[in-house]
């Protein structure tokens, strides 16, 4: 029996910015890739993947691909950025049926000055990078204070999986995300 290439596209990145009171911020997101499309892989492809086992319980379509966010506003605002879209679970994304997406914001700059990454909005948690998590509003920090700027400009890694017994296909399959950035400038 042949073996029909199983298809799996990522992320139609619709974007959007929150409904903001005439008193704030107008900002505008720009993305350097609204569509991810991994293209038409086998089983076969996907087991060789690096990290990739015949034995896992999910396989990875491959290297993390790297987008680039730029939020611009017309005035200095205490942003914060959101990404709303399914969850799967805590740390990612439903992608299609059964797979999952993990996002990872990282190499965060406000006005070109580099910024540290917060999951509240009180900043306790900081790193360089964080998992775009589905209930949490990202903020940014500097030296322990929540940084007000015009722009913001960051990477964000997508990484996707897989159950494996999802890649046991006759026919072609489509797997995407959708979601959207959201950005706030909302203390």
């Amino acid at each position: 029996m042949k073996t029909q290439p199983v298809r799996h596209s990522l992320l139609v990145l619709l974007l959007s910015i929150a409904g903001l009171p005439l008193a704030h911020a107008e900002c505008s997101v720009q993305l350097s890739d609204a569509v991810i499309d991994y293209g038409s892989q086998t089983r076969g492809d996907l087991l060789q993947q690096n990290g990739n086992e015949l034995t896992a319980a999910e396989l990875s379509l491959g290297e993390e691909r790297i987008i680039d966010v730029n939020i611009t506003c017309d005035r200095p605002a205490p942003l914060s950025l959101q990404f709303i879209a399914p969850a799967r679970d805590s740390q990612s994304y439903s992608f299609g049926r059964s797979g999952k997406a993990v996002l990872k914001l990282y190499d965060a700059s406000v006005d070109n000055q580099p910024a540290e990454i917060a999951s509240n909005l009180a900043g306790t948690d900081r790193s360089q990078a964080i998992i775009l998590a589905a209930d949490k509003r990202l903020t940014f920090w500097r030296e322990g204070t929540r940084l007000s700027g015009s722009s913001l400009r960051a990477k964000v890694a997508i990484s996707t999986y897989l159950p494996a017994g999802q890649t046991r296909v006759s026919d072609r399959q489509s797997w995407q995300l959708n979601g959207n950035f959201i950005v706030s400038d909302t203390e």
